[in-house]
């Protein structure tokens, strides 16, 4: 049951996630395809204060020069990103989203890009920055309950961690990660502990389409053995006082209902004395 349920909490984040992305890729085609926003930096320095889903905002030409940008951590103003994965997939016409990686500025970053077309032709592309340690990701998941003292994690393509609750292990591989072999499922595998080192939890994971990221639910063993140790003697006390009860209701039922039926058979032996002495009376 445990599995069950974390497989299918798994794939409802799994969901809320493509529909995250996608209202991401429609504010970054609104950003695209206004102009204001690729001539004037402060226009779009105000813009992106009122974006909760990105850290930063990047817009190229078409040949990959930077045109404008803020929130970057350095200035790319004149840049050519040409030579960038997201730039040569999305100005081959698709939004691309990048699995977790290091940027040359030492930062863990993940890249959504996608073409801004006019006139039908790509005419610029437009990529936002998201931070794994902010905000952003955070957002959706912390203070999120997960059955019993249970978490999400979410992984990249390659097994690497991009949200956790425990953040010290964003950016790491997954030590189950060569398991999530299906687009779903569930099994029990140990995962490490922040105080406890390892420790076994039920584990059920949804790979997200067209995204390839896998949501991840993991609730720990004991807490369920708790959780159901806790059921056990609670209906082990509700029985044993329901029998308790069953048994004062019982001989209160049998005592007032055989008296009367014992005090008529009483009855019934009173007058078959009172015949048989009749009777002998008249027989002598």
């Amino acid at each position: 049951l445990s599995l069950k349920t974390n497989e299918r909490v798994a794939k409802n984040y799994g969901e809320q996630l493509t529909i995250y992305f996608k209202e991401l890729e429609t504010s970054l085609k609104v950003v695209g395809s206004t102009d204001a926003f690729s001539e004037n930096p402060e226009m779009l320095k105000r813009t992106l204060a009122l974006f909760q889903e990105i850290d930063a905002i990047v817009i190229m030409d078409k040949y990959g020069n930077v045109i404008n940008s803020n929130g970057t951590h350095s200035d790319l103003q004149g840049r050519n990103l040409a030579n960038k994965e997201y730039f040569k997939q999305s100005i081959a016409g698709q939004t691309y989203i990048s699995d977790i990686y290091t940027t040359d500025g030492n930062n863990q970053v993940i890249i959504v890009s996608t073409p801004i077309i006019q006139n039908g032709e790509i005419d610029k592309v437009v990529a936002g920055v998201i931070h794994p340690q902010s905000r952003v990701l955070a957002s959706m998941f912390n203070n999120k309950d997960f059955g019993y003292n249970g978490f999400i994690a979410v992984l990249d393509s390659k097994g690497h961690i991009i949200y956790h609750v425990h953040r010290q292990r964003i950016g790491l591989e997954s030590p189950i990660a060569h398991r999530l072999t299906e687009d779903s499922g569930a099994f029990t595998a140990p995962l490490p502990l922040p105080e406890a080192g390892l420790a076994m939890h039920f584990i059920g994971y949804y790979k997200v389409p067209d995204l390839n990221w896998t949501i991840c639910v993991s609730t720990p063993t004991s807490e369920v053995s708790k959780f159901n140790a806790e059921v056990f003697y609670n209906l082990l006390s509700t029985s044993v006082v329901t029998l308790f009860v069953l048994i004062i209701a019982s001989v209160y039922i049998i005592r007032r209902y055989t008296k009367p039926v014992g005090e008529l058979m009483n009855s019934f032996g009173q007058l078959q004395q009172c015949i048989g002495k009749n009777a002998r009376s008249i027989y002598y």
